[in-house]
């Protein structure tokens, strides 16, 4: 149905229509890239490669990670990021990142501790971001260093 032009302009403009009236949440293909480019939150399912979706999430204001992977894509984007931790290991990235105060046991998230954590993100994330950024490049600096004085002769590259 929507590969016929008139049915699509048609739920494009009550799409958006639907949206301008009311707090919504909308589920679909297009919804935050063709219908709702502005939208103030936007949730993507994983896309078919890491680097898409690593460029996706470059993207975002904020992440809310479930997964430990999903928690090392946010760090290695320096996304500010709500830890949703289901396993030690989850916590445990947060912390070395200096980011436990915005993580949280799956066991006790409620919607009202998740918004006041999405909060506090919101209103401090450059100050996130930049720590996330110090923290990455001080990570990247020991592992240059560990891996030069362990492996003699090898030539390393940096990236500019």
């Amino acid at each position: 149905v929507s590969a016929i032009p008139a049915v699509r302009a048609f739920l494009l403009d009550t799409q958006r229509d639907i949206a301008r009236k009311n707090s919504v949440i909308m589920d679909g293909r297009d919804i935050g890239t063709v219908v709702l480019p502005q939208a103030d939150v936007k949730i993507f399912p994983f896309k078919s490669t890491t680097l898409e979706h690593l460029q996706e999430l470059e993207k975002c204001s904020m992440y809310i990670g479930y997964k430990t992977h999903s928690v090392i894509m946010s760090l290695t984007t320096a996304t500010p990021l709500l830890g949703i931790c289901y396993h030690k290991k989850t916590r445990d990235f947060m912390a070395d990142y200096g980011l436990e105060e915005f993580s949280i046991d799956d066991e006790v998230l409620t919607a009202e501790k998740g918004i006041a954590l999405a909060d506090a993100i919101e209103a401090s994330a450059a100050q996130i971001h930049a720590r996330m950024c110090d923290r990455s490049a001080e990570i990247a600096e020991k592992l240059r260093t560990d891996f030069y004085n362990t492996t003699p002769g090898v030539l390393c590259l940096e990236r500019r």
